[in-house]
């Protein structure tokens, strides 16, 4: 069931639509490519924005851990 952009689970929790995930996951590239080339460290950036992404994809409730230092 889909209410305004976002995804109705069966334990009446609302999540964020693909198209949403999507939006929010090309605005951390975006900012991530904007950090390197404002000077930041890459490894850092990219550590960083693997973190972020990984948080974005696995359910709030779900058993999959992000790996210590995002990876």
């Amino acid at each position: 069931m889909s209410v305004r952009g976002a995804d109705v689970g069966v334990d009446g929790t609302r999540r964020p639509g693909a198209r949403a995930t999507a939006d929010l996951i090309a605005g951390m590239l975006h900012t991530a490519l904007a950090a390197v080339e404002s000077g930041a460290p890459l490894e850092t950036v990219t550590r960083r924005t693997l973190a972020l992404v990984r948080r974005c994809l696995v359910a709030q409730a779900g058993t999959e851990e992000t790996p210590e230092g995002g990876r």
